[in-house]
Order: C-alpha cells, then sequence, then structure tokens
C-alpha cells in the first residue's frame, strides 16, 4: 500500500477541517437561531453570538487559502518535485522532512517560472 507524502497528508487534514470549519459554523447558527431558520430562506439575519462569526470567519479564511494550497501541493507533487519518503539521493545529513519541504519549495518555484 503508498503512503501518502507529508505534502498530500498534510491537504488531506486541511480538507478535513475545512469541513469542521463549516460544521461548526452552521451548527452554531442553527442552534441559536432555531429549526424554522435553518430551513428558511435567511432573508433576515438574526444577530449571531461572537463565537460563531469568529467560526464564520476562520471558514471564509481558510477556504480563501485552501485552493492556492491544494493547487501548489498537487502541481509539486504530481510534477515530482515531492519526493516519496525514503527515496531521497544525496541527502547527507538532512532528514527526509527536510528534503521533503526543499522538494516542495523547488517544485513550488518551477511551476511558477
Amino acid at each position: 500500500m503508498n503512503e501518502l507524502t507529508i505534502e498530500l497528508n498534510v491537504l488531506f487534514w486541511s480538507a478535513i477541517l475545512y469541513l469542521l470549519h463549516i460544521l461548526v459554523a452552521a451548527v452554531g447558527a442553527d442552534a441559536n437561531n432555531g429549526i424554522a431558520w435553518a430551513l428558511g430562506n435567511h432573508d433576515t439575519q438574526p444577530e449571531l453570538p461572537e463565537w460563531v462569526n469568529r467560526a464564520r470567519r476562520a471558514q471564509a479564511n481558510l477556504a480563501e487559502n485552501l485552493l492556492p494550497f491544494a493547487c501548489l501541493i498537487l502541481v509539486a507533487h504530481q510534477s515530482g518535485h515531492i519526493l516519496a519518503e525514503g527515496n531521497h539521493t544525496g541527502a547527507g545529513q538532512c532528514s527526509n522532512i527536510d528534503n521533503n519541504i526543499a522538494a516542495l519549495f523547488y517544485g513550488i518555484v518551477q511551476a511558477v517560472t
């Protein structure tokens, strides 16, 4: 079985975190405003607790950053600039994580230029 690289693992857990952000913001708003509001057309927006507003801002922030992050990771991975664990050559004293980080930045620079 192939294991995911560190970068793909981070991307996977970032996507899971994004789904949790959506869930927290939605459940908070629904709990505050009731099921009728949750199923309604949302023409009126009642006042929400500060933690729900913070959850919505966090979700919007992650949404802004997840797509570019995912694109960079997937391009670097597909181009072969992210090496699988244990496939490093000439690593010297660097750890596998150091090599993956260096390969990631090299892949990003190559993709941008």
